[in-house]
């Protein structure tokens, strides 16, 4: 996930000042408070994007095979940790 870091600073309808950091990555966005909260804004479409990529990677399929559906894509999830688990179980032995 790349990152671009930025400091913001807005002013709410109270006049009041609020200063937060803002960390973007390829499909989230987290801001983070002066007191330690933090606001999680996910950009659901390059996360699906990102998972097909890394599905295709792991299957040497194409990277351009679409998911037309969130059925599809809810699948190609379950399957990824499916293989992962098996990965894991095997380096175990």
């Amino acid at each position: 996930m790349a990152r671009k870091k930025k400091v913001e600073v807005t002013v709410d309808g109270h006049g009041d000042v609020h200063e937060y950091t803002v960390t973007k990555g390829s499909h989230l966005t987290v801001y983070t408070y002066k007191d330690g909260s933090t606001k999680l804004e996910w950009d659901d479409e390059a996360l699906a994007r990102d998972v097909r990529e890394a599905i295709a990677g792991v299957e040497n399929k194409p990277k351009q095979k679409i998911l037309n559906s969130v059925e599809e894509s809810t699948e190609a999830i379950e399957k990824a940790k499916k293989s992962a688990k098996k990965t894991v179980k095997k380096e175990k032995k």
